[in-house]
C-alpha cells in the first residue's frame, strides 16, 4: 500500500485532485472538496482499497454517543431538517460529516470506486476529575482505542445538499 500526501508550497496546502484517487493508497489529512456546492473539508485518513473508498476519523471525545441526551422529563433533541429524524448526538454528527466526505469522493470518482466503510478510531484518554486529558512526557495518556463503524448516510447527504442548491 502506498501513501500520498497533500503538497505544501510556501506555507500553503494543496489538495491532491480527488478525482485522481488510486487504489491501494492511503491519503492522510486529505483535503476533500465539491466545487458544485462550494464545500471543502479535511479527512483524517482516506483509504482506497480493493475498489472501495474508506473514510477514517480519529476522535478523543470522552464518549461516542449514539443517542441524544434524554430523561424522564424531556425527549432527546433532534437535528434540524432535513436530518430531523436523527438524534442530536456526536455519533450522528460524525456520521453525517464523514458521509459527506464519502459522497464527495464517490461523486468525483463515479464508476471507479464504490463507497466503503466510515470508521472512527476512538482514543480513550485518561482524564482528571474535571475531564481534562492527563499528559505524561508532553503526550496524552491513552487508556484504550476502539474501532467504531458508522452508517453511510447517502440519502441524508443528498437531502442536505438539495437544501443548499
Amino acid at each position: 500500500c502506498q501513501v500520498k500526501q497533500c503538497e505544501f508550497k510556501e506555507g500553503d496546502k494543496y489538495s491532491i485532485p480527488i478525482n485522481a484517487l488510486e487504489d491501494n493508497t492511503v491519503y492522510p489529512e486529505l483535503m476533500i472538496y465539491d466545487l458544485d456546492h462550494s464545500l471543502c473539508g479535511q479527512a483524517d485518513k482516506i483509504i482506497v482499497s480493493n475498489g472501495k473508498i474508506h473514510v477514517w476519523d480519529y476522535k478523543t471525545d470522552k464518549e461516542i454517543a449514539f443517542q441524544g441526551y434524554s430523561n424522564k422529563f424531556m425527549k432527546a433533541r433532534k437535528l434540524l431538517k432535513p436530518l430531523g429524524h436523527l438524534d442530536e448526538c456526536n455519533a450522528n454528527i460524525y456520521s453525517i460529516k464523514m458521509s459527506l466526505y464519502m459522497y464527495m469522493l464517490w461523486k468525483a470518482n463515479k464508476g471507479r470506486f464504490k463507497p466503503g466503510e466510515l470508521v472512527i478510531e476512538h482514543v480513550n484518554l485518561k482524564r482528571d476529575e474535571e475531564g481534562i486529558p492527563i499528559t505524561k512526557d508532553g503526550l496524552p495518556v491513552v487508556l484504550s482505542t476502539q474501532i467504531i463503524k458508522l452508517p453511510y448516510r447517502k440519502k441524508e447527504v443528498e437531502d442536505m445538499l438539495n437544501c443548499i442548491v
